[in-house]
């Protein structure tokens, strides 16, 4: 009678560490796909954003360039919730690096100052893209930028033609305590640290 009461015994506290893990992970999915982030654009089509209700905040991915107006600025608020950040991370972990996405022009790609580095050739000649970004109060962070970005075409050669390089002239708030900036240029309050992010006019 002891052998039998045992084994039931041992099949229920497997049971019940069996429920307790299921349950463990489905609080832990719950909770992860609460605090993830949105991918959101403006009303307008200009600026795009990860938004998320959980943590009642949101964080800038970029202006959206389509050949006009070349100043944007990043709100106080989206939505809503404080821009707290500058880049970040959407969904699963899709990664959302503040950036300008030029949507005009003939440009084939979009490469970093490291590709540039490597394949670009003494002669080349490319313009210069100025993009004026004021920050709001509420900028805290830069968490993911990819501030140092050229624009080109591939050549029938396989090389590449390097045909503008995006740039950017920063305005502050007064009331951000974290950044302010000097001659376009970004700066952190505290010990007044030039923040290296980003190609500067």
């Amino acid at each position: 009678m002891k052998k039998k009461q045992s084994v039931w015994i041992g099949i229920g506290v497997g049971l019940g560490i069996g429920l307790l893990l299921i349950a463990s992970w489905i609080i832990f999915l719950a909770l992860f796909v609460a605090k993830s982030y949105d991918f959101v654009t403006s009303e307008d089509g200009r600026m795009s954003f990860g938004v998320c209700e959980f943590k009642k905040d949101a964080f800038c991915i970029g202006p959206e360039w389509d050949g006009g107006k070349m100043s944007f600025e990043i709100p106080d608020e989206f939505m809503g919730f404080p821009v707290t950040a500058l880049g970040g991370y959407t969904g699963r972990g899709y990664p959302c690096p503040f950036a300008v996405r030029v949507n005009a022009g003939e440009y084939d790609f979009t490469c970093d100052d490291g590709v540039f580095d490597v394949h670009h050739r003494a002669d080349d000649e490319f313009a210069t893209l100025v993009f004026s970004i004021r920050l709001g109060k509420n900028v805290k962070t830069i968490d993911f930028a990819d501030g140092k970005l050229y624009l080109g075409r591939n050549l029938e050669n396989g090389e590449f033609d390097f045909t503008a390089k995006i740039v950017y002239s920063f305005t502050v708030d007064g009331q951000n305590e974290t950044f302010f900036a000097e001659n376009g240029r970004l700066y952190k309050r505290a010990g007044g640290e030039p923040v290296e992010s980003f190609f500067y006019e």
